[in-house]
């Protein structure tokens, strides 16, 4: 992963020349190596359905090849506290490497999945139904998050149970008996759209930024579904060989909705 992510003229092209194509080299060329290589690197016995899923969508793999960035080997549980208290200072790489490490240990591990069904029912609260990439980004926004994906990326390793928050403790501590994995992935989920002290729902008439964070993240959730339906077509152009360009009468309604929206969002965001 760290690798085929690393941003350098020659090792573009080299990829290239691998992966026999020309032109840009877009993400999803290096996407499939690196959920390969990523899967492998666990046991073979693992059931790998789910997280080859996880892995295979929208994740941190674009923001780490925008960055140039120095390929660091993370191996011991010194160098993942090392590289949280430098992700905490926001130096970009840190930040990056850590999402990435902790993902895959979240995701390889069970605990962080595409979002069930009855994941308001595990959460007891609504959820943030993103790509794990985007679910990720959150948990890296904050303190919290922080510490769940390196205690993760740690706990993983050493084969122990992952740890949870506690918000009235103020420290990691070990999951209630009876939570599974997918418990763990709700109550995650609900944690990057309500944060860590979030009460409960009904108690208290939400506040107008908690009511703009709801927005954006069903705002977040449909645009990141879009960009997959997106890739989807260009996966299939690329796999039927189609050169040719799409009527402008076809996609002329898709390109006017998109610089409307870049258009009316810019003076908000």
């Amino acid at each position: 992963m760290q690798h085929l992510t690393y941003k350098s003229p020659r090792f573009n092209a080299l990829v290239r020349s691998k992966l026999q194509t020309e032109g840009n080299l877009v993400l999803s060329r290096r996407n499939g190596p690196i959920v390969e290589l990523g899967l492998r690197s666990y046991s073979a016995s693992m059931p790998t359905n789910s997280p080859r899923t996880a892995l295979e969508t929208i994740c941190l793999w674009q923001d780490l090849v925008d960055n140039s960035w120095v390929v660091e080997n993370i191996d011991t549980d010194t160098k993942v506290d090392e590289l949280l208290g430098r992700a905490d200072t926001g130096e970009t790489q840190a930040t990056l490497l850590l999402g990435a490490l902790g993902m895959i240990s979240l995701v390889m591990s069970g605990h962080l999945l595409a979002a069930a069904g009855s994941a308001e029912a595990h959460a007891g609260t609504t959820i943030a139904r993103t790509s794990v990439g985007l679910i990720t980004k959150g948990l890296l926004a904050q303190r919290e998050g922080r510490l769940i994906l390196a205690d993760a990326i740690k706990r993983v390793r050493a084969g122990l149970p992952l740890r949870w928050w506690d918000t009235e403790k103020q420290e990691l501590v070990e999951q209630k008996t009876d939570w599974r994995g997918s418990t763990y992935n709700a109550m995650l989920r609900s944690a990057v759209r309500h944060g860590w002290k979030a009460k409960a729902p009904g108690k208290e008439k939400k506040t107008p930024a908690e009511q703009e964070a709801d927005k954006l993240t069903v705002f977040q959730e449909q645009l990141s579904t879009a960009v997959d339906r997106l890739r989807d077509l260009f996966e299939l152009r690329e796999k039927n060989g189609t050169t040719d360009k799409l009527a402008w009468v076809e996609v002329e309604a898709s390109f006017n909705q998109i610089d409307d929206i870049g258009r009316r969002s810019a003076p908000h965001l």
